[in-house]
């Protein structure tokens, strides 16, 4: 069952998930060893597809790879192991592993590439990881509300939704009236945007399908991360 390099997150994911029947299946090749991800990353995917030992790079890719598995319900801690690294298919992923990996299609949420903030990063990825996306987007929003208050003149303990307009109220905010004309309607605009946004978001991460719930909170973590980097333009010109 040849692959060929790059081997991506994606790629990856397809073979830990066939290499993880082989150890969990009742006749696999390795059912007689444990499902430690980190031992099926080093050693017996490296043995079942006859490729060279993953680089530093490509074993950090297969962790995320095994987090998103189990975050997407693919696969799951085994219910009779010692510890929590040992991994086994659920129904949902026996169904994918019986599959020619140029034919598995697995969802691919490259949560990297949204989450070009280091700060938004540190505060959401492992929760989202995790699959606690309600945790990631609460979060996500703080980290907001943070910025916005730190860049206040008079910051205050007023609720979200006033404490972000503190920034742009000509009083108490940063924003004064002697400004240009063109700057206080780019920055209104961008007033408006921010807090409909905010009541948006907070609406439409309440769905059942975990797949459609990764997605949408990473859409949503991408627009915060977007935000994050206005506010940071916008104090910078005020």
């Amino acid at each position: 069952m040849p692959v060929s390099p790059p081997l991506t997150k994606d790629v990856l994911k397809k073979m830990f998930i066939k290499v993880l029947y082989e150890h969990t299946s009742e006749f696999g090749l390795y059912n007689h060893i444990t499902s430690d991800y980190r031992d099926v990353l080093h050693e017996t995917m490296v043995e079942f597809f006859n490729i060279s030992h993953l680089t530093e790079d490509e074993f950090q890719e297969g962790i995320r790879a095994v987090r998103e598995l189990e975050c997407y319900g693919y696969i799951q801690t085994k219910l009779d192991a010692d510890n929590d690294e040992c991994k086994e298919l659920t129904e949902k992923g026996k169904l994918i592993a019986v599959q020619n990996i140029e034919e598995m299609q697995l969802p691919n949420v490259d949560i990297d590439l949204v989450l070009t903030r280091y700060d938004l990063r540190e505060e959401v990825l492992i929760d989202f990881l995790l699959g606690e996306y309600e945790t990631a987007i609460k979060k996500a929003f703080f980290l907001i509300e943070t910025k916005v208050r730190d860049n206040a003149v008079h910051p205050t303990v007023l609720l979200e939704n006033e404490n972000i307009s503190n920034f742009f109220v000509t009083r108490e905010g940063k924003i004064k009236e002697d400004k240009n004309s063109d700057m206080s309607k780019k920055l209104k605009t961008f007033h408006f945007k921010l807090l409909g946004d905010i009541m948006w978001y907070k609406t439409v991460s309440n769905r059942d399908d975990i797949e459609e719930k990764a997605m949408i909170t990473a859409q949503i973590l991408g627009f915060v991360n977007f935000h994050l980097k206005l506010v940071d333009h916008y104090a910078q010109l005020i």
